[in-house]
């Protein structure tokens, strides 16, 4: 009989719904992402105080770039006041940062901010917050099969699997 009080390795959050929350809560919807980003760090903190070694948070896609450009905006900000707000309590709380995603197209104040979050906590053992940021499935195909065309390699599923990181 499997234990049904174990604790899972890995945490996964897409953080999507932030706009209908704030329509139906009568807010802008901008605000709904601000909420967003407070309560993922409060669900994340709870869950590495809780045992869990990895929280993915899915927090832009390379599609939400056809959002508004007030959008987008504002979420890349959201991404570097996010980081610089919340930092120090990650660190304090000895969780690591890292970023899985393309940084093709990303403003280098914000590449600097979570750059700067990589830094100063990549000593840091008691879980991993894997950033989750301007990712794509058929991009990192798409950049996988480039990386094997550019050393020669012959594109199988195998070796797709090796140039995305994953055997």
């Amino acid at each position: 009989m499997a234990n049904t009080n174990s604790i899972p390795t890995h945490l996964g959050i897409i953080l999507d719904g932030n706009r209908r929350w704030a329509k139906r809560n009568g807010l802008p919807t901008l605000q709904g992402h601000r909420q967003g980003m407070d309560n993922f760090k409060d669900v994340s903190l709870a869950a590495f105080g809780r045992g869990v070694k990895f929280v993915s948070a899915y927090i832009f896609s390379v599609e939400n770039w056809q959002r508004t450009q007030e959008e987008v905006s504002y979420l890349m900000n959201l991404v570097n006041k996010g980081i610089q707000k919340h930092l120090e309590t990650y660190h304090q709380a000895g969780i690591k940062l890292v970023m899985l995603g393309s940084r093709q197209g990303i403003e280098k104040k914000i590449l600097a901010s979570i750059d700067t979050a990589i830094e100063k906590t990549k000593a840091n053992t008691k879980g991993t917050f894997v950033l989750c940021f301007n990712y794509g499935g058929k991009q990192e195909i798409a950049e996988a099969a480039q990386k094997l065309a550019k050393q020669g390699s012959e594109i199988t599923f195998e070796s797709l699997d090796q140039a995305i990181g994953l055997a």
